[in-house]
Protein backbone atom coordinates (compact mmCIF):
# COMPACT_ATOMS: atom_id res chain seq x y z
CA UNK A 1 0.00 0.00 0.00
CA UNK A 2 1.49 3.34 -1.06
CA UNK A 3 1.80 6.23 1.40
CA UNK A 4 -1.12 8.22 -0.06
CA UNK A 5 -3.28 5.09 -0.20
CA UNK A 6 -2.50 4.47 3.49
CA UNK A 7 -3.41 8.06 4.36
CA UNK A 8 -6.70 7.78 2.46
CA UNK A 9 -7.42 4.44 4.13
CA UNK A 10 -6.68 5.84 7.62
CA UNK A 11 -8.75 8.98 7.03
CA UNK A 12 -11.73 7.07 5.64
CA UNK A 13 -11.70 4.40 8.36
CA UNK A 14 -11.55 7.01 11.14
CA UNK A 15 -14.38 8.93 9.45
CA UNK A 16 -16.44 5.71 9.27
CA UNK A 17 -15.83 5.04 12.98
CA UNK A 18 -17.49 8.39 13.70
CA UNK A 19 -20.58 7.52 11.65
CA UNK A 20 -24.06 7.26 13.15
CA UNK A 21 -24.64 4.08 11.13
CA UNK A 22 -23.73 0.86 12.99
CA UNK A 23 -23.20 -0.98 9.66
CA UNK A 24 -20.58 1.54 8.56
CA UNK A 25 -18.88 1.41 11.97
CA UNK A 26 -18.76 -2.40 11.87
CA UNK A 27 -17.26 -2.33 8.36
CA UNK A 28 -14.60 0.10 9.60
CA UNK A 29 -13.85 -2.19 12.54
CA UNK A 30 -13.39 -5.13 10.16
CA UNK A 31 -10.99 -3.07 8.03
CA UNK A 32 -9.02 -2.05 11.11
CA UNK A 33 -8.86 -5.65 12.28
CA UNK A 34 -7.36 -6.61 8.90
CA UNK A 35 -5.12 -3.63 8.12
CA UNK A 36 -5.19 -1.30 11.10
CA UNK A 37 -2.26 0.22 12.94
CA UNK A 38 -1.49 2.20 16.09
CA UNK A 39 -2.99 5.34 14.50
CA UNK A 40 -6.43 3.75 14.96
CA UNK A 41 -6.11 3.23 18.72
CA UNK A 42 -7.25 6.69 19.86
CA UNK A 43 -10.36 6.72 17.61
CA UNK A 44 -11.18 3.16 18.71
CA UNK A 45 -10.95 4.02 22.40
CA UNK A 46 -13.03 7.16 21.87
CA UNK A 47 -15.69 5.10 20.10
CA UNK A 48 -15.61 2.55 22.92
CA UNK A 49 -16.18 5.36 25.39
CA UNK A 50 -19.16 6.84 23.55
CA UNK A 51 -20.86 3.78 22.05
CA UNK A 52 -23.78 2.08 23.74
CA UNK A 53 -23.70 -0.84 21.26
CA UNK A 54 -22.22 -3.80 23.12
CA UNK A 55 -21.30 -5.67 19.92
CA UNK A 56 -19.24 -2.68 18.75
CA UNK A 57 -17.58 -2.44 22.17
CA UNK A 58 -16.80 -6.17 22.11
CA UNK A 59 -15.23 -5.86 18.66
CA UNK A 60 -13.08 -2.91 19.79
CA UNK A 61 -11.95 -4.88 22.85
CA UNK A 62 -11.06 -7.80 20.58
CA UNK A 63 -9.05 -5.57 18.22
CA UNK A 64 -7.18 -3.87 21.06
CA UNK A 65 -6.41 -7.25 22.64
CA UNK A 66 -4.53 -8.38 19.54
CA UNK A 67 -2.10 -5.50 19.14
CA UNK A 68 1.42 -6.57 18.20
CA UNK A 69 3.25 -3.34 17.39
CA UNK A 70 5.04 -1.91 20.44
CA UNK A 71 4.25 1.61 19.15
CA UNK A 72 0.76 0.83 20.45
CA UNK A 73 1.99 1.12 24.04
CA UNK A 74 2.58 4.86 23.63
CA UNK A 75 -0.94 5.28 22.25
CA UNK A 76 -2.58 3.27 25.06
CA UNK A 77 -0.75 4.49 28.17
CA UNK A 78 -2.19 8.05 28.29
CA UNK A 79 -5.69 6.55 28.67
CA UNK A 80 -4.65 5.12 32.05
CA UNK A 81 -4.61 8.67 33.39
CA UNK A 82 -8.24 9.36 32.45
CA UNK A 83 -11.08 9.28 34.99
CA UNK A 84 -13.11 6.62 33.18
CA UNK A 85 -12.83 3.20 34.89
CA UNK A 86 -14.24 1.33 31.88
CA UNK A 87 -11.53 2.83 29.67
CA UNK A 88 -8.80 2.02 32.21
CA UNK A 89 -10.10 -1.55 32.41
CA UNK A 90 -10.12 -1.81 28.59
CA UNK A 91 -6.57 -0.46 28.27
CA UNK A 92 -5.13 -2.69 31.02
CA UNK A 93 -6.84 -5.72 29.47
CA UNK A 94 -5.50 -4.79 26.03
CA UNK A 95 -1.96 -4.30 27.30
CA UNK A 96 -2.03 -7.64 29.11
CA UNK A 97 -3.64 -9.54 26.21
CA UNK A 98 -1.16 -8.14 23.72
CA UNK A 99 1.73 -9.48 25.77
CA UNK A 100 3.76 -6.28 25.81
CA UNK A 101 6.64 -5.91 28.27
CA UNK A 102 5.39 -3.21 30.61
CA UNK A 103 8.02 -3.60 33.29
CA UNK A 104 9.03 0.07 32.85
CA UNK A 105 5.46 1.17 33.57
CA UNK A 106 4.85 -0.46 36.97
CA UNK A 107 4.37 2.82 38.90
CA UNK A 108 1.71 4.08 36.44
CA UNK A 109 -0.07 0.72 36.41
CA UNK A 110 -0.14 0.63 40.22
CA UNK A 111 -1.34 4.25 40.35
CA UNK A 112 -4.09 3.36 37.85
CA UNK A 113 -5.03 0.33 39.95
CA UNK A 114 -5.43 2.22 43.20
CA UNK A 115 -7.35 5.07 41.57
CA UNK A 116 -9.72 2.72 39.77
CA UNK A 117 -12.59 0.51 40.81
CA UNK A 118 -12.49 -3.22 41.61
CA UNK A 119 -12.34 -4.30 37.93
CA UNK A 120 -9.52 -1.87 37.12
CA UNK A 121 -7.60 -3.21 40.11
CA UNK A 122 -8.23 -6.79 38.98
CA UNK A 123 -6.97 -6.07 35.44
CA UNK A 124 -3.89 -4.31 36.82
CA UNK A 125 -3.14 -7.26 39.11
CA UNK A 126 -3.43 -9.69 36.19
CA UNK A 127 -1.12 -7.55 34.07
CA UNK A 128 1.51 -7.12 36.79
CA UNK A 129 1.43 -10.80 37.81
CA UNK A 130 2.54 -11.68 34.28
CA UNK A 131 5.54 -9.35 34.11
CA UNK A 132 8.90 -11.07 33.92
CA UNK A 133 11.37 -8.26 34.57
CA UNK A 134 14.13 -7.29 34.97
CA UNK A 135 12.68 -4.81 37.40
CA UNK A 136 13.82 -1.34 38.35
CA UNK A 137 14.29 -1.09 42.12
CA UNK A 138 13.05 2.53 42.32
CA UNK A 139 9.87 1.65 40.40
CA UNK A 140 9.12 -1.20 42.78
CA UNK A 141 9.81 1.02 45.79
CA UNK A 142 7.36 3.65 44.47
CA UNK A 143 4.75 0.95 43.80
CA UNK A 144 5.18 -0.56 47.27
CA UNK A 145 4.87 2.83 48.98
CA UNK A 146 1.79 3.74 46.98
CA UNK A 147 0.15 0.39 47.73
CA UNK A 148 0.95 0.51 51.44
CA UNK A 149 -0.64 3.95 51.69
CA UNK A 150 -3.78 2.81 49.86
CA UNK A 151 -4.01 -0.39 51.95
CA UNK A 152 -3.91 1.63 55.16
CA UNK A 153 -6.89 3.69 53.97
CA UNK A 154 -8.95 0.87 52.42
CA UNK A 155 -12.16 -0.22 54.14
CA UNK A 156 -13.65 -2.54 51.49
CA UNK A 157 -12.58 -6.14 52.14
CA UNK A 158 -12.59 -7.39 48.53
CA UNK A 159 -10.61 -4.36 47.36
CA UNK A 160 -8.24 -4.76 50.28
CA UNK A 161 -7.60 -8.39 49.31
CA UNK A 162 -6.71 -7.38 45.75
CA UNK A 163 -4.47 -4.55 46.96
CA UNK A 164 -2.65 -6.98 49.27
CA UNK A 165 -2.27 -9.48 46.41
CA UNK A 166 -0.80 -6.75 44.22
CA UNK A 167 1.58 -5.71 47.00
CA UNK A 168 2.64 -9.34 47.44
CA UNK A 169 3.49 -9.63 43.73
CA UNK A 170 5.53 -6.41 43.84
CA UNK A 171 7.38 -7.64 46.95
CA UNK A 172 8.20 -10.89 45.15
CA UNK A 173 9.69 -8.82 42.32
CA UNK A 174 11.72 -6.84 44.87
CA UNK A 175 13.12 -10.06 46.37
CA UNK A 176 14.44 -11.07 42.93
CA UNK A 177 16.51 -7.91 42.49
CA UNK A 178 20.16 -8.63 43.06
CA UNK A 179 21.94 -6.21 45.33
Amino acid sequence: MGESTKTTFNTQVVKDLQSEQPKLIKKALTKIKDKGNEKHIVPLVKLYETSSDESIKDEIKSILSQLKNTKSIGELMPFLEKDNNRIKELILHSLWSSGFDLTDHIPLIVETAIDGDFMVLLEALTLIENLEGPFIEDDLFIATSTLNEKISECTDESTLNLLQSLLSVIQQFESKIEI
